[in-house]
């Protein structure tokens, strides 16, 4: 059953069980004083109409509204509009020339109004004392943007405020700025709401995408956080009507597999999305992100012969998971390190698991491997819609070891179609010409392996 509360700013909101959907009569907005210098603000209900366009409340909240409007099992929310995150954007771009570091603290450093603490209050307690407070930007309907900003669970009503301001503040984080440098666009583009919805009780959750009339399951038991990061494995599986193709892992069983195949074919028929991410919590299937992911296409460079690798190149096997063909050399990368995304360019990236951290570097890069780390992450939907070739779950530690001790330059080509990534550490104009005992001897090395 549903209950209505108006808040302290004359928003009018509702709060409906998981399993039903209830519309919000249209939020009404109380005018303050013109002795206030902060314009009226309101909180919106995913119900409410306007909470469906993306430069209002953000692409991720604007297709759960969509979602929840077709009656899709989306949990109630409430969202802090872009207008909100003004001043504090706005002191964050700033104190921009300082430093990431520097415009994180004064975007954070702005204070809420007290109306907007009360709303904030008083929306917590609507929607069950402990939320999940997840930011939402404009910017995140183009999935070259997935992961890159922060969102913050268990939230209490004494935290809420921190929570949001955390949330605006993580748009000055070098990640986002490293991506908008990438796409030419200036610190003003960084525009950010944020969706409060009930922190959830996650038994297992993963993600879904449909391609090319097969449907890809990927999940983990307990919350999905670990595998979207690029932390945890998980377990991969196909669907092709209720037949499921396990690929890899374990831990989902085939249930829970076939509703979660079920939820993205109904997402897909109402709303044309064909990846989501979703949560299973003790009462059901929850579907907490939809999106419709368009994969860029990277056309392969002609290139001579003498590019391709040479007879003795080492040859590793891994899981493709964008397609595509890819030659260049080698650039490792490490967890934390500030890399140019130009020392990228016309490059092969190989790193140990798809952190989203990497994803500033994939602009320029000619493809990305990965040692370990699921097939589905947010750094590989980034790798997808930029036409990334991209291989995973490729066991060659050993080969990159030998790299990081003797500082030789390394080559690499990825067909992603066989899943394979040759490696060679001679320049590709000298290896047409070098004697074979060199390059075979690469393979005496390293052997070949697959996953």
């Amino acid at each position: 059953m549903a209950s209505c509360t108006t808040s302290g700013s004359g928003s009018r909101r509702c709060c409906s069980s998981p399993t039903t959907a209830t519309t919000c009569s249209p939020p009404t907005t109380r005018t303050r004083s013109s002795a206030s210098a902060e314009p009226p603000m309101v909180l919106l209900s995913l119900d409410d109409p306007a909470c469906r366009a993306p430069d209002v409340v953000g692409g991720k909240a604007a297709r759960l509204a969509a979602a929840r409007a077709h009656g899709l099992p989306v949990l109630p929310g409430l969202v802090v509009p872009v207008e909100a995150a003004r001043r504090s954007l706005a002191a964050g771009c700033a104190a921009l020339g300082r430093g990431s570091g520097t415009a994180r603290r004064a975007a954070m450093g702005v204070p809420l109004s007290m109306a907007l603490e009360r709303d904030l209050a008083a929306a917590v307690d609507e929607l069950g004392g402990l939320v999940i407070v997840r930011s939402s930007s404009p910017l995140e309907s183009d999935p070259s943007w997935s992961g890159a900003f922060s969102s913050l669970g268990d939230v209490k009503i004494a935290d809420v405020g921190v929570a949001v301001r955390s949330c605006w503040s993580s748009a000055f984080a070098v990640d986002p700025l490293q991506r908008l440098a990438e796409l030419s666009r200036g610190p003003s583009a960084l525009r950010l709401a944020v969706l409060l919805q009930p922190q959830l009780e996650a038994v297992a959750g993963g993600t879904a995408r449909w391609a090319e009339h097969t449907l890809l399951v990927d999940g983990v038991r307990g919350h999905p956080g670990g595998l979207l990061s690029g932390w945890v494995d998980g377990h991969s599986a196909r669907v092709h009507g209720d037949r499921i193709e396990h690929v890899d892992g374990d831990g989902l069983d085939d249930d829970l597999v076939l509703a979660v195949a079920r939820l993205m074919r109904t997402v897909h028929d109402a709303l044309g999305d064909d990846t989501i991410e979703w949560i299973a919590d003790p009462v059901g299937l929850r579907l907490v992100q939809s999106h419709r992911m368009s994969a860029g296409v990277r056309p392969v460079p002609e290139m001579p012969d003498s590019t391709w690798p040479p007879a003795g190149a080492a040859r590793f096997t891994g899981i493709g998971a964008v397609p595509g063909d890819a030659r260049g050399e080698i650039v490792r990368p490490r967890p934390h390190q500030t890399l140019p995304a130009e020392r990228a360019r016309g490059c092969i990236i190989v790193i140990d698991r798809p952190y989203p951290a990497y994803a500033p570097l994939l602009f320029a890069a000619a493809g990305l491997v990965t040692l370990g780390g699921p097939a589905r992450a947010h750094l590989i939907e980034v790798a997808e819609s930029l036409g990334v070739p991209t291989l995973v779950r490729v066991p060659a530690a050993e080969a990159l070891r030998d790299l990081d001790r003797t500082n030789e330059r390394m080559f690499g080509a990825i067909d992603t179609m066989s899943g394979q990534l040759s490696l060679w550490t001679e320049p590709p104009a000298e290896a047409a010409t070098m004697p074979p005992g060199r390059t075979r001897s690469l393979r005496r090395r390293w052997r070949s392996r697959r996953p």
